[in-house]
């Protein structure tokens, strides 16, 4: 596990932040849905109190040397060029998708795909080529990143801190149920306000209120947040055969979720919208 500290700092603690997690986008894949990233992308690009994780599987990394390679995931020749020239133009196209918000970015994590590269090509990682190209940080498979927030409001300087903890996921599981327990037994290896879990491609969340008490003695509730971060890939595309479409996983709305934070009153309680 990776652990990382980030600065914030974006003046009254009672408007929101935007916190975005955008995985499994599988740049490269014949069912790429490259629309919905790019609007992904622009939104947070555009919104001042936004930044975003990365938490695996951005490219798909599948060639024609690899064994899971089949010619339904190409559509013409031009498409067979670009798999030709490897991991390395698969990498340089992410990370020109990604430069617009590079200086948003929290960190970047890992997945299977970019694991399999990993095994296959001598410990070339292409998520640490990321990082170096877009100077972000590095998240491993899974981090506890903790997010250090100064307010200015009204003549007063307070510092608040939300724990996130991301990993990228593992297994399957067709019900939203199962998925969402995996993501909640996470609590039992890492302390954290907000747990985000990638792989599956389901875009869903829940929200729990667990009690307990302060130092004075007086009782406290504490929101804890769980969200699948969803994809940026098509289950189904015409003139090809997907993985998922041979699996026959349920379609799932494109795109990530957002977790919205505040303080409201007492200025150390964490307020949580999650946005789908």
């Amino acid at each position: 596990m990776e652990y990382l500290k980030h600065d914030l700092s974006y003046g009254d603690p009672t408007k929101w932040i935007d916190l975005h997690f955008i995985s499994d986008s599988h740049l490269g894949a014949v069912g790429h849905n490259s629309k919905a990233l790019t609007e992904r992308i622009k939104s947070i690009e555009q919104n001042p109190r936004a930044v975003w994780f990365g938490v695996g599987d951005l490219g798909d990394y599948i060639f024609y040397s690899d064994p899971r390679f089949t010619m339904s995931m190409i559509r013409n020749a031009d498409d067979f060029k670009e798999f030709k020239q490897g991991i390395g133009k698969q990498v340089r196209q992410i990370a020109y998708k990604f430069e617009p918000i590079a200086k948003k970015c929290i960190g970047l994590g890992t997945g299977n795909h970019e694991e399999k590269i990993v095994q296959r090509y001598d410990g070339y990682d292409p998520t640490w080529d990321l990082c170096e190209r877009l100077k972000v940080k590095y998240m491993g498979y899974s981090a506890l990143t903790i997010l250090k927030i100064n307010t200015i409001h009204e003549k007063s300087n307070t510092v608040n801190y939300v724990k996130v903890f991301t990993h990228h996921g593992f297994g399957g599981g067709r019900r939203v149920g199962s998925k969402l327990n995996k993501v909640e037994d996470a609590m039992k290896v890492a302390d954290a306000d907000i747990y985000a879990m990638a792989h599956v491609h389901a875009k869903t969340g829940n929200k729990i209120i667990v009690k307990g008490i302060n130092s004075a003695g007086k009782p406290i509730e504490q929101e804890k947040v769980f969200i699948i971060t969803g994809s940026f890939q098509d289950n189904s595309v015409k003139g090809a055969t997907t993985y998922a479409e041979r699996m026959m996983f349920t379609k799932t709305p494109d795109g990530s979720p957002t977790v919205r934070i505040r303080w409201t009153g007492n200025k150390h309680r964490l307020e949580t919208q999650v946005v789908l």
